[in-house]
């Protein structure tokens, strides 16, 4: 018996050793190609607040989405910060925010860094510190006790073409709601520095990215030696999209989107706060015309008519991106991934600042 605890002990020794070092000496990012893999929570939630680790900052070299591991990757020199909350935001003991963008990755700022994020432009352009809950959904914001205490005079909220309307759950006012007995609890563990501590290398070791990793590289190996394995082509500046179609949004989805945002928008009335919807176009939706035989999309403008018909404050981000990809000739997406770069996001930046005007002004008149 002593003999096959102590054999078995010299066979799992090197993979104990080899986990001890990923997770508590080997930097973040070391067995990742971002950082959105590298530091987003994947089983420890409850151990630790937000999406991504607490109190982080690290800089790395980055590949996009789509093109990684490829002569198509483009290499990308990337900051991210987080703050103890687990949002992509500088730490400060700040509480209250006048502007709230809640969105998916592109609010998050997947494939930007730190000073090209939505949030930090946007703050920049109006002088306002803004706040990046993302990514999370308006059942998220209702349910953050930051925002209950002091709500924010301006609420965005962020969505991608293709995540309509499912990324605009049905939601109860879980502002005017007493919180359940068990929330304090929960978010005073969230918060204590010495469980986060704990938390973060608890997480990376079931995260396993070396495991990861390591089958990853096996299999794109594998895949070459028999030429199961897409041939690659191009280079750096070869435009890879997720989709070579633009998916229309269907009729009912519009309907539904027009009815969660109204409903959105009476739920943060009451509490004097104000909305505005921001949709993102496809990369395949700007750059059709790089796709063969695809035609202009329309559905997203519509959409964005009838949300304003509606009276729901929408911003044109379609006219716009088309506007400056028409006039400028430059991608507003990077070529390898399927995220707006730092010139989209500053398009879109300007299009809200422009909407929303200075925090604390009373909403106006949706433009048509």
């Amino acid at each position: 018996m002593r003999k096959l605890l102590f054999k078995s002990t010299l066979l799992a020794l090197p993979f104990l050793v080899a986990t001890g070092l990923e997770a508590f000496v080997l930097p973040v990012d070391s067995f990742t190609f971002r950082l959105w893999e590298a530091l987003r929570i994947d089983t420890f939630g409850e151990l630790l607040p937000g999406v991504f680790y607490p109190r982080m900052d690290v800089t790395t070299v980055e590949e996009g989405d789509l093109g990684h591991h490829s002569v198509n990757a483009v290499k990308k020199l990337v900051r991210w910060q987080t703050d103890r909350y687990g949002f992509r935001k500088a730490d400060s003991d700040r509480t209250a925010w006048p502007v709230v963008i809640v969105g998916d990755s592109i609010a998050a700022g997947s494939s930007l860094t730190q000073r090209e994020l939505l949030s930090e432009v946007l703050g920049g352009t109006l002088g306002v510190d803004v706040y990046p809950l993302a990514p999370a959904d308006m059942n998220g914001f209702l349910r953050d006790e930051r925002f209950t205490a002091h709500p924010p005079k301006i609420v965005v909220v962020e969505c991608v073409e293709r995540t309509i309307p499912g990324c605009l759950p049905e939601v109860r006012d879980t502002m005017t709601e007493r919180p359940r007995s068990s929330r304090p609890i929960n978010e005073w563990v969230r918060r204590v520095g010495v469980i986060q501590r704990i938390g973060v290398p608890l997480d990376r070791i079931w995260k396993g990215t070396l495991r990861n990793n390591a089958r990853a590289s096996v299999e794109r190996k594998l895949a070459r030696v028999t030429g199961t394995r897409a041939p690659q082509r191009g280079g750096p500046k070869e435009m890879l999209f997720l989709s070579p179609v633009n998916t229309p949004i269907p009729e009912a989805d519009r309907n539904t989107t027009v009815a969660r945002l109204t409903g959105y928008q009476r739920i943060l009335g009451r509490r004097g706060i104000r909305l505005v919807f921001l949709p993102i176009p496809e990369k395949q939706n700007i750059h059709h015309r790089q796709l063969p035989g695809a035609e202009r999309p329309r559905s997203l403008a519509r959409l964005i008519a009838a949300l304003r018909d509606a009276g729901v404050e929408t911003v044109d981000t379609q006219a716009a991106l088309d506007d400056a990809y028409q006039r400028d000739g430059v991608p507003l997406y990077h070529t390898d991934d399927s995220h707006l770069n730092g010139r989209g996001i500053r398009v879109v930046a300007d299009q809200v600042a422009q909407m929303i005007g200075p925090p604390g002004t009373s909403s106006p008149s949706p433009r048509r």
